[in-house]
């Protein structure tokens, strides 16, 4: 068996391999509930597909050297087969292995198109799919073990490693005689011809003539290379061999180096650049260009005339950044050689070392490289923390991660996030990587910056193959991160259903708490993942569990608006009448988030339409507070009480009339909504005055309510406007006939003594309703039941620019309150020296005014202690300066 019909025989057994793969997860897809027995054989299909990639790899890369392992005379004094014997029958076996799952996969595609009963069918009867995913298991054992034996240093490790194997390798040949009885293989690469006798039929056969011309043109362009230097971009699998003792490379001279790794060639050291030189930075974008363009010699050419290799371009990058970002393997050593500095970092946002960039591009020879001959420093971070071995693991690249561990990486290193390299694997899917760290003596229960084990972000990132490595390894199912939350409650937050069905087939409990004190169904609910709502319903999940907030999973559902999930539970047997927070029951959430479609399911199926809540308010009250007017029409159009009073018994028309649109008022006026009708104080008219809704307000009159009507205080609509400053309900009240001048009647059980509109305007400082009610020719001097005129208490309450209007109007300085105020007096009671200088430049205040204790204001500015108005009181010479009116 040549090296050229293994090369040929693995491409078609990894490409038929990978097909099956993605077969099976399409059916996986296409039925949410499959057992995770689909997930294992996917995934382990995949790492036999990268492992036989490997080894095409490596027979490609060295026919010779690979020809010379298989044919190693000297196994028989160990009494085992040779490596090319071990690889036929692995091979032969593989083959019908793959037959043999194709025609399930097969039946099983045919079968998940159909019916939910024949889906059923399929996933109940898991025996021939347990048997292929336990023959696919042993033939990966197999394989890794071959592929271990091509890449051994010596014979003797050869041998030692098949001799390992040999079980594995004789389980998996007895089972493929057993599936020939059943199935007639044929070559999977499109040939008639099986790959049974491969030196005869395989070379004969036009597929073998096709991949061998194949296999020329791609060699025959390219100069073979050590394998330390480059690999697969899609391999995905490097075998850990325990016989062979890891090599840690130590600082050293070059003389000591061993010959496993490769001294690297210096040129003569780069001279420094000369700053002065005006072709210097010519010279630099030059080098740049090659380097971009991966002209090998042109870099070696510019760096021995002395380009700058410490030149940036505009992107914060070094030459050597850039052809370790670009994968420029050549050009990397080129740069090395010549003296480029490997630990310089990027002047950007990434802080990046090229073995970062490296890494991070999944350059792997570059990588290799810089750690295995460069001497790269390995253990330096970028600024967001990760270390090279945080990006080889992001990246999935085990040859990388071997090479950081066998050179001393902390297999531990926390990066972004506070992953560790496990994390990083977990979380990006990559399952053989995980295998590998794991296989290292990474910490399984490491914990991220926010408590997350591994097991949390495989289950968040639906890397259920991973997850299910995790297990078997000893993760714990209930490991909590720092917001309480399980790998199950993650995975259901983001919807991964696989994952999902494997955690609680592995024995997660679907009723533990998470961070917000609910169960898995709460947090699908919440979030939305219908499918795994579904899934968990399927798997019994409680109905009746309640979060910390008392809300059962219905109510949660209901308040986010997912509907598909509502009804799901519903139809499980959902009490649509359970109360949580607040006494809210699933139609009152559905009213207050505007719930339309929701609202009329919950309705359809029975739900009361105007249950109380504790603090008072029923569906309709919620939903007209949130101004959900489609929430309103469905529930009053459903029967609901369009005159049920709610909190601070409020009927729906005040709420409407205080807080919502035309819209939503005209409607409740149009289905008859009271215009009258008394929360504690007010009808809908005081309310809408109150917030200066004139427009509210107009419907409300057109609809009868009377504009002069009085509130439970003897208050009318035009007090609360003008006392609120609400100009433009004062003018709507003035079109409807509502005088300004209005005396309130007094009430003795108020403590306030009831005041005019204009003074309670004044007093309450809105200048601008001031003027234009002072232009409506109102009665200035209209003083409330305690005589106070509007000036009195604007002077009283220190409002300056009412004070300058009802001043410039003509307003009395001298008028009087029945305790004996006057403006002055207020003003020295204040303190005011502006309204005190106000009220005197008029020329028309008379300072001899008493109050009732007989004390003239100055005098009064004595007992106050208010000297500075005393001083301007006894100064002032009245008419004798000359002073009138000012200009106000």
């Amino acid at each position: 068996m040549d090296p050229l019909s293994i090369a040929v025989a693995v491409s078609s057994l990894a490409i038929a391999t990978a097909r099956v793969s993605n077969s099976i997860h399409d059916i996986a897809g296409k039925a949410n509930r499959a057992n995770t027995t689909l997930t294992a054989i996917s995934a382990e299909c995949a790492i036999i597909s990268s492992t036989l990639g490997q080894v095409e790899h490596l027979v490609k890369a060295d026919p010779t050297a690979f020809s010379s392992k298989l044919t190693d005379a000297a196994h028989n004094d160990a009494g085992v087969p040779s490596l090319g014997d071990n690889l036929r029958n692995a091979l032969e076996s593989c083959d019908v292995t793959i037959v043999a799952l194709s025609d399930t996969v097969g039946r099983c595609a045919s079968k998940t198109g159909r019916t939910l009963l024949g889906k059923a069918k399929f996933l109940w009867n898991e025996a021939e799919l347990t048997e292929r995913l336990q023959t696919l298991r042993g033939l990966n054992q197999a394989l890794t073990g071959l592929l271990s034996a091509t890449q051994a240093d010596s014979l003797t490790n050869v041998r030692r490693i098949l001799s390992d194997n040999t079980a594995a390798l004789e389980t998996m040949v007895r089972r493929s005689r057993t599936y020939r009885k059943k199935y007639v293989p044929s070559i999977l690469s499109g040939a008639e011809v099986t790959l049974f006798e491969f030196d005869d039929q395989v070379v004969d056969s036009p597929a073998y003539r096709r991949a061998f011309n194949s296999f020329q043109a791609s060699t025959g362009s390219r100069t073979l290379v050590n394998d330390n230097e480059t690999r697969r971009e899609d391999a995905s699998f490097v075998v850990v061999d325990h016989h062979k003792p890891e090599k840690k490379i130590e600082p050293q001279s070059p003389s000591s180096v061993p010959s496993s790794l490769p001294i690297r060639e210096v040129a003569t050291p780069q001279a420094a650049p000369d700053l002065s030189n005006p072709d210097q930075k010519a010279l630099s974008e030059k080098l740049f260009a090659a380097v971009r363009d991966v002209k090998v010699d042109q870099v070696k050419s510019f760096c021995s005339q002395g380009a700058d290799l410490s030149a940036r371009n505009a992107q914060g990058l070094q030459p050597l950044h850039l052809a370790a970002n670009n994968g420029s393997l050549e050009v990397v050593k080129v740069l090395v050689s010549y003296g480029a500095n490997i630990e310089a970092t990027t002047n950007d946002n990434d802080g990046m070392v090229p073995l970062h960039l490296a890494c991070r591009e999944q350059k792997t020879p570059v990588a290799l490289y810089l750690i295995r001959t460069a001497g790269a420093n390995i253990h330096v971070q970028d600024k967001h923390g990760n270390w090279p071995l945080n990006r080889a693991a992001i990246k999935g690249d085990l040859q990388v991660i071997k090479a950081l561990l066998t050179a001393g990486a902390d297999l531990e290193c926390v990066g972004y996030l506070g992953w560790h390299p496990l994390h990083h694997a977990a979380g990006n899917l990559h399952v053989i990587a995980t295998q590998l760290l794991l296989s290292k003596g990474a910490d399984i229960a490491a914990e991220a910056e926010n408590g997350d084990s591994p097991l949390h972000v495989a289950a968040e990132f639906n890397a259920a193959a991973v997850a299910d490595l995790l297990i078997s390894r000893g993760a714990e199912l209930d490991a909590i991160n720092h917001a309480g939350d399980q790998p199950l409650h993650k995975a259901v937050f983001k919807g991964m259903t696989v994952t999902i069905d494997l955690l609680l087939n592995k024995g997660a409990d679907i009723e533990a708490f998470e961070s917000k004190g609910g169960t898995a169904l709460h947090v699908a609910a919440e979030q939305g993942t219908t499918a795994a709502a579904e899934l968990l319903l399927a798997r019994g999940a409680r109905l009746d569990a309640i979060n910390k907030s008392s809300n059962q999973p219905l109510n949660v559902a209901v308040a986010f608006g997912h509907f598909a999930i509502a009804q799901a539970m519903i139809e499980k047997g959902a009490d649509i009448e359970a109360r949580g927070a607040g006494g809210w029951s699933a139609i009152h959430q559905a009213a207050r988030n505007n719930r339309p479609e929701i609202l009329k399911y919950i309705i359809s199926k029975g739900a009361v339409l105007d249950p109380r809540a504790d603090e008072g308010d029923r569906p309709i009250h919620l939903s007209l507070r949130w101004h959900h007017l489609p929430c309103v029409k469905i529930l009053v159009e459903a029967g609901a009480d369009i005159e049920a009073k709610g909190q601070y018994n409020q009927a729906p028309l005040h709420i409407a009339a205080e807080i919502s649109n035309t819209l939503t008022v005209e409607y409740l006026v149009s289905k008859g909504a009271s215009v009258t009708s008394y929360m504690d104080n007010d009808q809908p008219l005081h309310r809408s005055a109150r917030v200066d809704k004139a427009e509210n307000a107009r419907i409300l009159i057109r609809a009868g309510a009377n504009p002069t009507a009085v509130n439970k205080v003897d208050v009318q609509p035009m007090h609360l406007a003008a006392g609120l400053g609400h100009i433009n309900v004062v003018k709507l009240l003035l079109e409807y006939g509502v005088p300004i001048d209005i005396e309130d009647v007094p009430v003795p059980s108020t403590s306030d003594s009831p005041q005019p509109p204009l003074v309670r305007c004044a007093g309450n400082g809105h200048p601008k309703c001031l003027e234009f009610m002072l232009s409506q020719k109102c009665n200035i001097e209209l003083a409330s039941a305690n005589g106070d005129t509007a000036l009195i208490v604007a002077c009283w309450n220190v409002k300056v620019e009412c004070v300058k209007l009802m001043l410039k109007a003509g307003a009395n300085v001298n008028s009087k309150s029945d305790n004996g105020y006057s403006p002055m007096h207020c003003a020295v009671k204040k303190g005011s020296v502006e309204i005190a200088r106000l009220l005197l430049e008029t020329g028309r205040c008379d300072l001899g005014l008493r109050n009732a204790d007989g004390k003239t204001a100055a005098e009064y500015a004595d007992v106050e202690g208010k000297g500075e108005i005393g001083e301007l009181l006894k100064g002032w010479k009245g008419s004798e300066n000359g002073a009138g009116l000012i200009d106000l």
